[in-house]
């Protein structure tokens, strides 16, 4: 169960990131990528700053949600090491 665990943990934050590498890459929608992408285009740091921290804050809140359900599952571990 924790090997699992871990494996979903990890597939999750590949596909966030996968997600938003394929926005960016194609440029379509109006998501994170997006405006990364048109940031950099339009020598804005301030969105570019503003899409990295989102970034950011979406990707750990993506693994601090999965820690929290993975040591609720995984309580007959004990305390980690």
């Amino acid at each position: 169960m924790p090997s699992i665990a871990i494996g979903v943990q990890l597939a999750l934050i590949y596909a966030w990131l996968a997600t938003v590498g394929a926005e960016y890459a194609m440029g379509l929608g109006r998501g994170v990528g997006t405006l990364l992408s048109e940031g950099r285009e339009h020598f804005r740091m301030d969105i570019v700053l503003v899409g990295v921290l989102t970034l950011a804050l979406v990707g750990f809140a993506i693994n601090a949600a999965f820690g929290r359900i993975f040591a609720r599952a995984l309580r007959w571990r004990g305390p980690a090491r």
